[in-house]
């Protein structure tokens, strides 16, 4: 989704949805969305199968893009915006679960966000050469058939995520230093963003 947050954004002020000026709240609230949606799905996947929290997130991501906000109707985006980012923050958040259990997390972590912006960079590359002026509906139903190819891998996935092998329970830790020095500069980047 963050991806094509400038296209899709941009089709929004286009259509008149909603002004320019409300763009970053727009956006804020979105991220927020798939923060606490990804929160929720790390939580779940402790309890819970992989399979109904991967159906849940599709489903509200398809949900929340196949719903169209009426022309001038900004709450209404919002809330459909709302729904998208949850679904998107539960499969964020089960990436992000199935990367933590691996015994390679680093190497992981960076195939899973090079692919995010390779995919994402190809979208847009596809949209402003075969379609520039795109409307938002064009740009999320893109996003419903991103969402809807996940459903291909589901027959792959495991049916809970365990650590890759026995590894020694340490008890929580405070967040180091330079931790919070990479929170902050992800915080300030997307917020700048």
């Amino acid at each position: 989704i963050l991806g094509l947050q400038p296209l899709l954004y941009g089709a929004y002020v286009h259509e008149g949805t909603i002004p320019d000026y409300r763009l970053g709240l727009l956006s804020a609230a979105e991220l927020f969305a798939i923060a606490v949606g990804s929160g929720i799905a790390v939580k779940l996947l402790r309890s819970r199968p992989v399979l109904p929290v991967t159906l849940l997130g599709v489903t509200l991501l398809c949900l929340g893009n196949l719903l169209d906000a009426e022309k001038g109707n900004a709450l209404m985006l919002f809330a459909y915006r709302g729904i998208a980012g949850s679904g998107a923050g539960l499969l964020v958040g089960l990436a992000a679960s199935a990367i933590a259990k691996t015994n390679r997390i680093g190497f992981w972590a960076g195939v899973y966000l090079f692919g995010q912006a390779f995919t994402q960079y190809g979208v847009m590359r596809w949209f402003a050469a075969y379609l520039p002026d795109a409307d938002s509906l064009s740009v999320q139903t893109s996003l419903v058939v991103a969402a809807a190819a996940v459903l291909l891998i589901v027959p792959f996935l495991p049916k809970r995520l365990h650590f890759a092998e026995e590894r020694e329970v340490l008890p929580l830790q405070r967040p180091t230093g330079r931790g919070l020095v990479g929170l902050a500069a992800m915080f300030f980047c997307i917020g700048g963003t």
